[in-house]
Formats: C-alpha cells, structure tokens, sequence
C-alpha cells in the first residue's frame, strides 16, 4: 500500500485510558480476559467509581465503554467504570458458543423437548457436545463473579462495591435475571437486554415463583429491554424473549417490592443485535442518571465565560 507524504504508517487501535488483563477462574477452572475503561474523570485521587460489569465483554466492551463516557461527557450518567468480562481472544465459534451455553445456562436440567430446547440440542451435537456436560455453569460463574471477579478489579482499580451494576443481553441476559434473584450477588443494579427467558426450560420463572414465595422485598433498580423486531423472528421468540419481558414485568408489578425500582421497555424498529445500544443507554440514564444534560453544561460554560469577562 503507498503511503501519502501526509499520512503516518497504519496502527493497530486502541482505546484510551483502557486496560485489560487475563484472570483464572479457579471455580470455574478457565480464563476471562477482563477489559477496564476508566471515566475522563479517573485521576490519582481517592475517589471511588460506580461500575457496570459486562457480559460477553469479547463481543461488546468496546461499545459499552465509548456509550458510557460520552453519556457521561454530556452529563447524562453518572462518571463510571466499564468492566468487560470477556472469552479470551483465539477461541474459534464452536468454543464461543460452548462456553456461553455453559456459563450462561442455570441448571443441568433442561428437557430440550420445546422447539428453542430443540434448536439448542441440535446445535450442541453440531458441536459434539454432549447436552447434560455442557450446561448449568450459571451458579459457578455468580460465585467467581463475586468471589475472585469482582475482588480481583476491586484490588486494581478504585470501584465502589456498593454501587455494582451487571448488564447481560440474550442468554447473558438471563443470567443477570438470576443473579438478581439469587440473594447470593454482588450487584445492586442490572440492565438485561433481550434476555432468553426460555433457557432450561424457562427456570428463571420458577426462580422468580420462589424468590417471591420467601421475600417480601427486592432492594435492587432492572432496566429490562427488547426489541420490537424480535416478536416476528421465530427462533428468537422461542428463545422467550419479548415474551418474558412482559411477563417479567407484570410479575415484579405485581409484587410491589418496596425496595425494587425497574423500567421495561419494547424499543421500536430494534432487533437482538441492535437493542443491544439502546438497553444499555436507557439502563445508565435509570440507574446512574447525570447532575445535567448537555444542552445544561454547554449553558453554564457561555455563562461562565460571560461572567469572567
């Protein structure tokens, strides 16, 4: 390729004040490259940080972050701390797909008899899974996240672990639903986006049966998403997706938890893939809302300025 004389030679990307190292789960007994993005705001001082810890942060820490520190920017959300918990680079599909349906699934039971269960099975023997060895991994992944994950950025980088969110879309999704009614997590606030409410034969609906059954309080904010678009997509609707969100939300309606704030959104014209933006933004703007809008900062600049004059 021929270099113009005003142009420098090619580099790889990276993203500033952004850091990544790789973790052993020892409860899980494999590796998680963990990605950090600090707020402009991040200095030597004492100060501690909300943070959001990401799901397939392989797929989209890169997203999250930018999103967080220009809302921030614009005042919008709060200064926060982005943690991305990713499958380290090299993997090829199959051992992506392994390792999520492991990590991401709640039990070692699931009947695989509805056609979602169906399509899972058929794709797990593609793979040359063996279905019962290749799921239920969620409790194990709660407990690394609690226990060495969570601990593990705590040493690093200066989060408040009182004010931990999670956010998880499709089967992350899900799984952040269990976290939240585990009564075992080490988060307070969670964004789900188009979770797969159908996997292990819909068990979080029991979860949450017994989680009722045993609580009369919930002290947690769930900003819960999906896309319009999902309804007419076959496999995706098997998956329980926009379905379980209604019926997530009319059930947390019904409970009244005192303690529990959450918003429900079906976003128009999204997808699986696209309501991935917009979940996670309209979570932010609900569980870590901004001092003041852009439009407020760049007003207060002009009378700043008007002012020294």
């Amino acid at each position: 390729m021929q270099t113009i004389p005003n142009e420098r030679a090619v580099q790889s990307y990276a993203m500033p004040d952004a850091y990544q190292y790789s973790l052993r789960s020892l409860i899980l007994d494999r590796y998680f490259d963990i990605s950090i993005a600090l707020p402009p705001s991040y200095g030597p001082e004492s100060r501690h940080y909300p943070a959001i810890f990401v799901l397939d942060g392989q797929m989209i820490f890169g997203t999250t972050a930018e999103l967080s520190r220009a809302l921030a920017v614009s005042g919008e959300v709060a200064d926060l701390i982005v943690v991305g918990i990713g499958i380290p680079a090299g993997k090829d599909l199959a051992q992506l797909a392994a390792r999520r349906l492991y990590e991401f699934s709640l039990s070692s039971e699931w009947t695989f008899t509805d056609f979602f269960g169906i399509t899972i099975k058929n794709m797990m023997g593609a793979l040359r899974l063996d279905p019962r060895a290749a799921i239920g991994g969620a409790p194990l992944l709660l407990a690394s996240l609690r226990d060495e994950i969570v601990p593990s950025v705590a040493n690093r980088y200066r989060i408040s672990t009182g004010d931990l969110g999670l956010f998880g879309a499709s089967a992350a999704g899900n799984f952040a639903l269990y976290a939240l009614l585990s009564g075992q997590s080490p988060f307070t606030k969670y964004i789900c986006s188009s979770p797969a409410t159908a996997y292990n034969d819909s068990l979080i609906m029991k979860i949450e049966e017994d989680f009722a059954k045993d609580h009369s309080d919930l002290t947690a904010g769930l900003f819960l998403a999906a896309g319009s678009h999902e309804m007419s997509d076959g496999f995706i609707e098997s998956a329980g997706v926009v379905s379980g969100v209604a019926q997530l939300s009319g059930r947390f309606a019904r409970r009244n938890y005192p303690g529990f704030r959450i918003t429900s959104r079906i976003f128009s014209g999204e997808g699986h893939i696209s309501t991935v933006a917009p979940a996670f933004t309209g979570g932010l703007r609900m569980l870590w809302p901004g001092s003041s809008s852009l439009h407020e900062k760049h007003a207060g600049l002009a009378a700043g300025t008007t002012n020294s004059n």
